[in-house]
């Protein structure tokens, strides 16, 4: 699958789970995978599932996602490889909500893996 599916995949699948909750989005685009920021929310995306489902994972990189703008803030839903324990390398999804630009005001809204 090309990256301009994923994204449209994303984006569908973004929307149907979070449009009625979140508001409309607005200016909608592709991540950065080597974001420094990108990377700071994934980080922060596995580090708080670990803490909410007491598990083990290990960030390795962020392979995809989007953000885009809400009433609430700016949502990004990123595609993450992480490492669980005994299982190895597993895919991820996230999504996070940023109220502003500091990290206190972060929210894990979702995660999925496979």
């Amino acid at each position: 699958m090309g990256r301009v599916q994923i994204l449209a995949l994303l984006l569908v699948s973004f929307v149907l789970l979070h449009g009625v909750s979140a508001g409309v989005l607005l200016n909608v685009k592709p991540v950065d995978p080597e974001d420094p920021h990108v990377l700071e929310i994934a980080k922060f995306a596995v580090n708080e599932a670990e803490r909410e489902e007491k598990t083990n994972y290990e960030f390795k990189y962020v392979s995809d996602g989007i953000s885009g703008d809400t009433s609430d803030g700016r949502r990004f839903q990123l595609l993450l490889k992480v490492v669980a324990d005994k299982h190895g390398e597993k895919k991820a999804a996230a999504t996070v909500l940023e109220k502003g630009e500091l990290a206190s005001k972060r929210e894990l809204k979702e995660t999925v893996r496979k």
